[in-house]
């Protein structure tokens, strides 16, 4: 897509859930199919945000996005190296260390914790029915609290 397309279906949703939730029950933002980075690019370079975003996406997406948001964020963005020989990967202790993550699809099985917000704009449409249900199994593990869907 456009990427001011991008950006706008990015703030549309944003303004959404500014408008049913309160912002500060957000900590934790796992985002599939999140392009370069764009909602991470918003939610961290908003000070007032107190969030960690973990961006999952294919390579090289995900190889663009890790050097998208380290440009914007420096170290403060952990890439799928960080966790690459990891058999788990815990959401509290990327919390605890950066500000965000990238990592790559075949590690998000291995994310164990929990998630305040979910976001999928468009890639589900662009996947296997199969591939879609087994994404939304694992989503559902990390309980989610509120999630951003569009088709």
């Amino acid at each position: 897509g456009h990427p001011s397309l991008l950006l706008s279906g990015t703030i549309i949703g944003i303004n959404y859930l500014k408008r049913v939730c309160s912002p500060t029950n957000i900590r934790i933002v796992l985002e599939i199919g999140g392009g370069y980075g764009t909602l991470g690019e918003i939610l961290l370079g908003d000070k007032r945000n107190a969030c960690c975003y973990i961006d999952v996406d294919i390579p090289p997406v995900s190889y663009f996005a890790t050097y998208y948001l380290q440009k914007l964020f420096g170290k403060e963005i952990a890439d799928y190296s960080e966790y690459r020989d990891k058999s788990e990967i815990r959401i509290k202790k990327i919390e605890e260390s950066f500000k965000g993550a990238v990592l790559c699809s075949w590690q998000l099985p291995r994310l164990v914790g929990e998630i305040d917000l979910f976001v999928n704009y468009h890639s589900f449409a662009e996947m296997e029915p199969d591939v879609v249900e087994n994404y939304c199994r694992i989503i559902c593990n990390l309980k989610p609290n509120y999630v951003i869907y569009v088709i």
